[in-house]
């Protein structure tokens, strides 16, 4: 893992006057020894969203091969997901919520602790209009990941999208009271108390 952070942050060092053939080398470098860490941690989402970060077009993953085409082509399962968790985060970033919205929901089923895609999930369905429908699919989730605080935080989130913010802050006191080391659940509790107009109960 340590060899992987070096070679990855050679290849994406842009200060450097290197040689056009030194960039690619030192991408390719990166590459392979993103590739055995992941073969020796194949769910660390940090070796993987690096990997993405080298295969950028401007990083040049690979000599006259399309960087993209080298990450779909991985046989890293966590390459994959974080391939298809960022193509759809930029879908939502460009407003096309329609074309994101299924991903999102399938890619937080996968992982109900990655916040972010919550967040956009909420935001591309606010952008239909179908926030009820998706408070059902939360409340869903959460019975099966009742440990999940950040999947809590969600949950609040788009019940305050939709006005009820002293439902919300009483769902947060609750977990809050249940477990008061969750940084994501103080933070969601502070949120909706401040939004509710409470100021001193959050403080």
């Amino acid at each position: 893992m340590a060899r992987a952070a070096i070679d990855t942050y050679l290849a994406l060092d842009q200060s450097s006057d290197r040689t056009y053939e030194q960039r690619k080398e030192a991408a390719i470098e990166a590459r392979n020894s993103l590739e055995r860490a992941l073969n020796f941690a194949p769910d660390n989402r940090m070796a993987a969203r690096k990997f993405l970060e080298v295969a950028a077009p401007d990083h040049a993953i690979a000599p006259d091969e399309d960087a993209m085409e080298i990450v779909k082509s991985s046989a890293s399962a966590q390459v994959q997901r974080e391939y298809r968790r960022e193509k759809a985060l930029s879908s939502q970033r460009k407003n096309q919520s329609e074309a994101a919205l299924e991903s999102l929901r399938l890619l937080f089923i996968e992982d109900p602790c990655d916040a972010i895609v919550g967040q956009a999930l909420l935001s591309a369905s606010a952008d239909l209009g179908r926030l009820p429908e998706t408070e059902k699919f939360l409340d869903a989730l959460v019975l099966s990941h009742r440990a999940a605080a950040e999947l809590g935080e969600v949950d609040a989130s788009c019940k305050a999208r939709q006005g009820r913010l002293l439902e919300v802050v009483d769902i947060l006191k609750s977990a809050c009271a249940a477990d008061p080391e969750s940084d994501a659940l103080v933070r969601g509790c502070v949120r909706s108390l401040v939004a509710a107009g409470n100021k001193s109960e959050a403080w």
